[in-house]
């Protein structure tokens, strides 16, 4: 997706005349990667507190409610923000209103509700006089016909798009209700964020000789790092490895995900190299990969891409510095567990 629009008026007649450049398709995809700006567009350090409850009601018309939410963070999504363009989403309003129908983005003030409507590539900005509770904005929009087509939003198709946004957001409660045929609801929290994506990966699966949660920033950039060191057998596969950047998966791995790998084998290498009986072991990369499940992610401003299609992260300086956190944290980690550095290590 293109995240790079200079103002809004512009940016609303653009995305109109081409969609697929901004959401990358109109299908399902298309209408989560909507969503996904309007939730990234919330400021990452405000993110814990915040409840998003999302609607879906018949027509394929959406209604999202945020509560605590300070009016200046979401009146950020009516104005350009400062600084450089590149360091931000797309701006979620653009979207909305030159990709739906009846649009309307409502917003708390101290006496009343200022509201911006539209659709088709139009709007209009008014105010309500029934004022929201406090620090609550709503975000209704239908999605336009003549775009989508005969579409139907998938309620499970979006739920998995919700419940691993949340995830990656520890804190965050997202409340998702589909009102339409069949009455469906779901509650996505998780205060330990991937950890506890990684507690159902290996849930199947004996205890794990390792098991690895951190959570850190170094520079701009917040990281979510969950491994666990599983000595598993054929026919069994181990869970996988996955990373993400941002809100979306980076299939491809790369600079986070390299960081990672490299720092645990040092420690383990680190670690052999202490033991005199264990000097000579080879700590080969194919059997630690063979064994490590778990999941990397990274937050932050201006994310850097191989390829265009975000498949895999190219940050050499974020290689670096997640690479050396995860070798110091493992080594401690070992330190502290010579029991567990003796199992990990009888592998090799």
């Amino acid at each position: 997706m293109e995240n790079n629009i200079p103002s809004i008026e512009l940016a609303i007649q653009t995305i109109r005349k081409n969609p697929l450049r901004y959401l990358g398709s109109i299908n399902h995809n298309g209408v989560v990667n909507m969503v996904r700006c309007l939730l990234e567009d919330l400021p990452e350090a405000e993110l814990s507190p915040i409840t998003v409850e999302i609607v879906f009601h018949p027509g394929n018309r959406v209604l999202i409610t945020f509560s605590y939410v300070r009016l200046s963070h979401l009146s950020d999504l009516f104005t350009p923000h400062d600084g450089d363009s590149e360091d931000r989403p797309v701006q979620a309003p653009a979207i909305l209103l030159a990709l739906n129908t009846d649009v309307k983005i409502s917003v708390h003030y101290q006496n009343a509700t200022g509201v911006l409507y539209g659709g088709r590539g139009e709007y209009s900005i008014g105010t309500d006089p029934t004022p929201l509770p406090l620090h609550t904005s709503t975000v209704e929009f239908s999605l336009d016909p003549a775009l989508f087509g005969p579409l139907e939003i998938s309620y499970g198709f979006f739920n998995i798009f919700l419940q691993q946004f949340a995830y990656l957001h520890p804190g965050i409660t997202i409340i998702s209700t589909d009102q339409r045929t069949v009455y469906q609801h779901n509650v996505f929290h998780y205060p330990r964020g991937v950890a506890e994506q990684l507690d159902t990966y290996i849930a199947g699966y004996n205890h794990p000789l390792l098991r690895l949660d951190l959570h850190t920033e170094i520079g701009r950039y917040a990281y979510q790092v969950s491994l666990c060191f599983l000595f598993t057998t054929p026919p069994k596969p181990k869970p996988q490895l996955r990373s993400f950047a941002g809100s979306e998966e980076t299939p491809e791995g790369g600079s986070h995900l390299d960081a990672v790998k490299k720092g645990f084998r040092m420690a383990l290498k680190e670690m052999a190299g202490r033991h005199k009986e264990k000097k000579k072991l080879n700590i080969a990369r194919k059997k630690v990969a063979a064994n490590l499940s778990g999941i990397v992610a990274i937050q932050g401003p201006a994310l850097h891409y191989a390829k265009s299609s975000k498949l895999e992260l190219d940050m050499p300086k974020v290689k670096k510095q997640l690479q050396h956190y995860v070798f110091m944290q493992t080594v401690d980690y070992l330190q502290a567990h010579p029991d567990i550095t003796t199992q990990v290590l009888g592998i090799f």
